[in-house]
């Protein structure tokens, strides 16, 4: 299949579930364009879409839609089980991606907190906010279409679900921000200028068919495990006809065999098929209490408990599915017992149903999973005891009674994951190594929170849009970068100025670095893109770094002068340097604000206006700072720490699992042996014939086997024990950290808003 076409069209919309072709991404065709001596902004502009952006009909345009499809049909997957208003929210509020991802930084991003919130709001509130969300992104789109700078610039934006290209999507968008660079520089000819443009549509239409063959592959491994779910489902339903009186097990016998064999067990045979279904759907080994005393140990990983609960759910709220039909007909059979069981037994009240626990779905927020879980299980608590009084048996209090496992289900899986996590354990099950992505890159959904990242080009929550270490560029260019356009455009020259490091004293090569080096530094860990302010990233302790060429510098914000300041971690009272950033992402100094210089010039200058108070009271805010960003230092270490212990009892609960059933197998083989020696042993005393040499060996063996096992149970339980005990304590502690955390990034914000207004103080004293 070719990557380009003769004649462009804009593809049609995909039926929910259908998928638009891979590997086919629209490329631009080249087309012959008549020059002119002088032109304007706008008109150089049109004639650049026409040569390489389809005309009136754009490709980049085309390219996103194509993306967006793709995304809709892995969610519409990826809903599954969800309250149908929450999921026909999110379709639509993902249809407008494409559509953001044509518009201004500023516009797109105000676009993607109104998604973002909007999300999050009652049904009919919602459904009346949203369309009033996509008549104003229509509307902001036809504005952005009919001008050609815009239309132009959102070639260089960031692509729609450009987090599935992982690091190499940050590298190719740095890229498409550097050829904006030169694309737009002052001194640019018009022949450097459509060069650069066109090298830009090359690398943003090749990202496009990446990000969309991508997006097929995702798709097409959601679809078979959702699949797998449903055949695991209906085989649940198919097992539930098996249950016959006469192999029934009561859950507690009498002393009244007749009884037990003609009245309860019939009984107990039409009701406890519709219960089996959620014992087997809950339960972490996937057995009923029928089976699984006399079935080996198993243990079904987390991920398939909640995709088979939501598949479940996905059925009972259909009343034209297969799974509501044949629930419907054990939920009749089950019920009708109950009221009419016969002589012998109990009529019992109507119990809670698991119709009546789908119908009323928790709220779909990030917890939704666990408390649809927890909906269902009280259902089958309800069902159950219905269940003993119709049989007359005495029914345990509920803080005695731990009901066929849904208990280790609870205390092991708790929380149950959420569809983000959900789908990221989907995809690592169909790509074991993650087709080379990081979790963060595949995190598909998150019921709460992902709308945001979706329409700012990414697949992660607002603000992580591509997980590359360094700077992550901002999703589209700012709004600003038009008027800027048009100054630089009207001050081109017929060729390119030389760029060496004559003339003005600010004048740079994309080359060279822009801020002083002796301001660089190393970040603690990893940077992470700060969401409140595009460009400006944040370390392990919460201190913000700006890049350039490579290199970290660490930043604060002055309030009072509202601009970043690039500081010296070591010389905290010194203003540092203004910064501002520019339209293609980089930043430069600027000496438009606030105060320059430091050190001894800065405390001169402020004892010779008699404000050594002020300045005392910056110098002990400082303090204060540094003293508070160890505390968070040490906090984020700790937390990082714990969290890595506890992966690492998961990782331990895991292997003892393992031990158990191997500990089961080795008892349960010792048991046979020793039953057939056994055996043996009452033949030859049957005969009179004395024990030999070989027949003491066995029985000693056996017996050391026991022992040794035994030992091995006790030393298991105390483990299992001890990895609890330090799990509670765990838990907790996490969240302790958390909270402290968060305290900690608040006092050091309202100090550095201290620092700035007792910095402005001074400043307007100074001059």
């Amino acid at each position: 299949m070719t990557n380009s076409v003769s004649d462009f069209r804009i593809p049609s919309g995909n039926a929910p579930g259908t998928l638009p072709s891979q590997h086919n991404a629209v490329a631009p065709k080249p087309a012959v364009v008549a020059s002119k001596d002088t032109t304007t902004p706008a008109e150089f502009a049109q004639t650049m879409l026409n040569k390489y952006d389809g005309g009136n009909q754009s490709i980049n345009y085309a390219n996103d839609t194509k993306v967006t499809q793709a995304q809709e049909s892995t969610t519409n997957l990826l809903m599954t089980g969800y309250p149908r208003g929450f999921a026909n929210a999110r379709m639509r509020l993902e249809g407008l991606a494409a559509a953001t991802a044509q518009m201004d930084e500023e516009t797109r991003e105000g676009f993607a907190a109104r998604a973002k919130a909007v999300i999050g709001e009652p049904d009919a509130q919602r459904d009346a906010d949203i369309q009033q969300l996509k008549a104003d992104v229509i509307s902001q789109l036809k504005q952005t279409r009919a001008d050609p700078l815009k239309r132009m610039n959102a070639v260089f934006n960031m692509p729609t679900g450009a987090g599935l290209l992982g690091d190499a999507g940050t590298q190719r968008l740095q890229q498409l921000r550097g050829q904006y660079s030169a694309f737009s520089a002052p001194a640019a000819t018009a022949q450097q200028r459509e060069a650069s443009f066109a090298q830009a549509v090359k690398i943003k239409t090749d990202m496009q068919r990446d990000i969309l063959n991508k997006a097929g592959d995702i798709y097409a491994a959601t679809q078979k495990s959702w699949n797998e779910s449903a055949a695991r489902v209906n085989d649940i339903l198919d097992a539930a006809q098996q249950y016959k009186p006469d192999k029934i097990q009561l859950p507690k016998t009498s002393d009244d065999p007749d009884w037990d064999d003609n009245t309860r067990k019939p009984a107990y045979a039409k009701t406890f098929p519709y219960q089996s279904v959620m014992e087997k759907l809950l339960s972490d080994d996937g057995y009923s209490s029928q089976e699984r005393a006399s079935s080996s140990v198993r243990q079904r990983p987390p991920e398939q408990v909640a995709q088979d609960l939501l598949t479940f759910q996905q059925g009972m709220t259909d009343p034209d599915s297969s799974i509501h039909r044949r629930m419907q007909a054990l939920q009749d059979q089950a019920l009708t017992t109950m009221d009419k069981p016969g002589e012998g037994l109990s009529h019992v009240g109507r119990p809670q149903t698991y119709e009546d626990a789908a119908k009323n779905p928790p709220a779909p927020d990030k917890d939704y999973v666990n408390n649809l879980a927890k909906n269902y299980g009280g259902a089958l608590k309800d069902i159950d005891q219905k269940n003993r009084e119709m049989l007359r048996e005495d029914v345990p209090g509920l803080a005695d009674k731990i009901l066929y496992g849904i208990g280790r289900v609870f205390a092991d899986l708790s929380p149950i994951p959420g569809a983000d996590w959900l789908a990221t354990r989907l995809l690592d099950a169909e790509f074991p190594d993650h087709g080379g992505l990081s979790r963060g890159q595949v995190g598909l959904i998150d019921a709460g929170t992902a709308i945001g990242g979706l329409l700012l080009g990414g697949l992660g929550p607002e603000g992580e849009h591509l997980a590359g270490v360094g700077e992550h560029p901002s999703s589209s260019l700012p709004a600003g970068s038009v008027d800027m356009f048009e100054r630089n455009f009207a001050g081109s020259g017929s060729e390119a100025k030389d760029p060496s490091p004559t003339g003005s004293d600010h004048q740079h090569t994309p080359d060279t670095p822009v801020l002083p080096s002796r301001y660089a530094a190393q970040p603690s860990g990893t940077l992470q893109s700060d969401p409140a302010q595009a460009g400006v990233l944040i370390d392990a302790t919460g201190q913000r770094y700006i890049q350039d060429h490579g290199q970290s510098y660490p930043v604060r914000y002055d309030t009072a002068n509202q601009t970043w300041r690039v500081v010296q971690r070591d010389k905290p009272a010194e203003p540092g340097v203004p910064v501002e950033r520019q339209p293609d992402g980089s930043w430069k100094p600027h000496d438009a604000v606030g105060l320059r210089g430091g050190g001894n010039e800065f405390r001169e200058r402020t004892t010779a206006v008699g404000d050594e108070q002020k300045a005392y009271q910056i110098q002990q805010a400082q303090q204060t700072m540094d003293h508070l960003r160890t505390q968070l230092h040490t906090v984020t270490q700790d937390l990082v720490s714990t969290g890595r212990r506890l992966e690492e009892i998961r990782g331990l609960q895991t292997t003892t699992e393992q031990r158990k059933a191997n500990l089961l197998q080795r008892k349960t083989q010792t048991e046979q042996e020793s039953a057939n020696l056994s055996a043996q042993l009452q033949q030859l005393e049957s005969t009179g014939q004395p024990r030999d040499a070989q027949t003491e060996m066995r029985i000693r063996d056996l017996i050391d086997r026991r022992e040794s096992i035994k030992a091995e149970v006790i030393r298991f339980n105390d483990d299992m024990a001890r990895l609890r005990r330090e799990l509670k304590t765990l838990l907790p502690q996490i969240r302790q950290l958390n909270d402290q955390r968060r305290q900690y990034q608040e006092m050091e914000r309202q100090l550095q808003m201290r620092i700035g207004v007792a910095q402005f103080e001074l400043s307007q004293l100074l001059h």
